[in-house]
């Protein structure tokens, strides 16, 4: 369903969320993945504004298990955004083992 769409496809605001689904898709397809604990998973790094107008940072985790999606997120305003943060929380991700 979502082969052959093209990465460098321009995206648009009034664009079908089926549409920016497909091209989330292709680009975690098209990057490499992050391991966790030599596991295939996947690594989202995003940014948007709530309801209030504050905006956020979102970096989000996730590797397939046996018994589900395990996901580690960090979500800070971006007030608060800090590559040290970051870097902590990157380092706790790397730490983590899958049983």
């Amino acid at each position: 369903m979502f082969e052959g769409i093209p990465i460098e496809q321009v995206l648009y605001p009034d664009m079908l969320s089926s549409v920016l689904g497909a091209h989330f898709v292709a680009e975690l397809r098209a990057g490499d993945t992050d391991g966790l604990d030599d596991h295939e998973a996947l690594r989202l790094w995003s940014s948007f504004s709530n309801a209030g107008g504050i905006r956020y940072r979102l970096l989000t985790y996730g590797v397939g298990t046996d018994k589900g999606l395990c996901r580690m997120a960090s979500m800070v305003p971006a007030i608060h955004y800090s590559v040290s943060n970051l870097n902590d929380f990157e380092a706790v991700c790397a730490s983590l083992r899958v049983h």
